[in-house]
C-alpha cells in the first residue's frame, strides 16, 4: 500500500499513531493505535494484541512514550500491566 492510500485508510479507521518497539527478537514490532490508545493493528499476533488499551497513551503528543514500557490493559483481562518491550519510536499518522 502506498503512503497516500495508507493515510486515507488511517483517517477512515481512526488510526492516530504507529508505535515501534525495540527489536529484541519478539514477534511484535509495531502497533497502530487510535485516539483512545486502543491497538487496532499490529505486525503479528493480532488475535492477542488488537483491542489492547495503552493506559498512558496521550492522544495530543504520544511521542513521550519513546523509551518507556507502555502500561497496558489487554482485552478481556481487567489486570493492568507493563508491556515487556520498550518503545523505540512513535509516528503520528
Amino acid at each position: 500500500m502506498n503512503k497516500i492510500a495508507r493515510q486515507v485508510m488511517n483517517r477512515l479507521t481512526g488510526i492516530k499513531a504507529r508505535i515501534y518497539f525495540e527489536d529484541e527478537g519478539q514477534d511484535i514490532l509495531w502497533w497502530d493505535v487510535d485516539e483512545s490508545g486502543i491497538v487496532r493493528a499490529c505486525n503479528m499476533q493480532g488475535w492477542v494484541w488488537e483491542g489492547t488499551r495503552i493506559i498512558n497513551f496521550n492522544k495530543i503528543d504520544p511521542s513521550w512514550l519513546v523509551g518507556t514500557y507502555p502500561v497496558i490493559e489487554v482485552k478481556n483481562n481487567p489486570d493492568i500491566s507493563w508491556l515487556n518491550h520498550r518503545v523505540k519510536k512513535v509516528d503520528l499518522l
